[in-house]
């Protein structure tokens, strides 16, 4: 069974060299990846990856290249971040009883990203105003607050839309992951714990009776962090 990844700048596959990708469930996720190019690239990257058994890979990352080096006259280096990095563009909003469905489809069209809201009483309910003066990260930080969501999260997912909304509405709550702790090749000072890859974790998972918090895929290997509650947003 081999591990399978690939790599495609533009909907144009590149060869992969090597991959460093992290996704966590409190900020955008980022990577770095060295591909095969004789020239600079710029513009949209997709990482899927699965097992030579399977017939469909799973896309593991959707992002933007936000640097491009030189590493020889062959291949490049690239920097790059998940779609919702253009959350921390400074984005001001003051919008009049709106409701949560209002406000996704506000950063919609401010950010060209694609939000998915779950079909829940407080997807509708109205508040008297939303006001943020910082950048679109915090002011999605704050909805869960804003509109009384408990165990509020929000997050890219594996298509490039934008999860919002209570994480016992969301599709992990009902899709639990178990694995055995000898699949685990090592535990670090910090809790984190090594396994070989296994595309279908992604931070939001149960796993094993907690949350996973971040991953961590590198080469042939990936390393999972864990919490037993849910980090309330703000």
């Amino acid at each position: 069974m081999k591990l399978r990844k690939t790599f495609y700048v533009n909907d144009e596959p590149v060869k992969l060299v090597s991959d460093d990708t992290l996704l966590s469930l409190y900020s955008p996720g980022r990577a770095v990846y060295q591909v095969q190019s004789p020239r600079p690239l710029a513009g949209h990257v997709r990482l899927e990856v699965g097992y030579s058994t399977q017939d469909k890979d799973q896309v593991f990352f959707i992002g933007v290249i936000r640097e491009s080096h030189v590493v020889d006259g062959q291949q490049q280096r690239l920097m790059c971040n998940e779609l919702t990095c253009v959350l921390y563009t400074h984005l001001p909003a003051a919008i009049r009883h709106p409701t949560l469905v209002d406000v996704a489809q506000w950063y919609a069209e401010q950010t060209g990203l694609r939000f998915v809201v779950p079909d829940r009483p407080y997807a509708t309910r109205r508040v008297p105003a939303f006001y943020t003066l910082g950048n679109g990260y915090h002011g999605i930080n704050s909805l869960g607050a804003v509109f009384g969501i408990e165990r509020y999260i929000w997050q890219q997912q594996g298509d490039g839309s934008v999860y919002v909304g209570s994480w016992d509405d969301s599709r992990w709550a009902s899709r639990p992951v178990h694995i055995p702790e000898e699949r685990f090749s090592q535990v670090n000072a910090t809790g984190s714990k090594a396994c070989a890859v296994l595309p279908q974790l992604r931070p939001g998972v149960n796993l094993n009776g907690e949350y996973l918090a971040s991953v961590q895929m590198k080469g042939l290997e990936m390393v999972t962090t864990c919490e037993k509650q849910l980090r309330k947003l703000s």
